[in-house]
């Protein structure tokens, strides 16, 4: 299933294909709802203007793209892809935050890797490549 067709999509489709036992935190897939629903929000509306965007889903909830998000599920579902929660510890987040100069969804799941003893990620975040 594809969501978007982007420069991504082939290497996505062979990453979840690929890796043997995927797994994933809450800080990702909060971080990819979110892409989709704003994609979603301009391809059926045309507004990439954030407050616009916000507007709209205070306004008229998630019943637009209640279906992006349930497809999104989905892939994670038919990925088989393994949940974690994220590991919080508020003085690491902020050093990792500082130290390495990430953002701080990054600066979370790099944390949440460290802890659960995860030596690499697949991303397609340009921030971190």
């Amino acid at each position: 299933m594809i969501l978007f067709e982007t420069e991504y999509t082939y290497i996505s489709q062979q990453l979840l294909e690929t890796i043997p036992s995927p797994i994933t935190s809450y800080t990702v897939v909060n971080e990819l709802i979110f892409i989709v629903i704003r994609k979603a929000i301009e391809k059926k509306l045309g507004i990439k203007n954030y407050y616009e965007f916000k507007r709209i889903i205070v306004e008229k909830g998630y019943e637009l793209v209640e279906d992006y998000i349930e497809n999104v599920m989905s892939i994670l579902r038919d990925a088989d892809v393994r949940m974690i929660d994220d590991y919080h510890d508020l003085n690491e987040w902020i050093n990792v935050m500082k130290n390495y100069r990430l953002l701080s969804n990054d600066a979370q799941i790099a944390l949440t890797c460290k802890y659960y003893h995860i030596d690499t990620i697949a991303t397609l975040d340009e921030g971190i490549i």
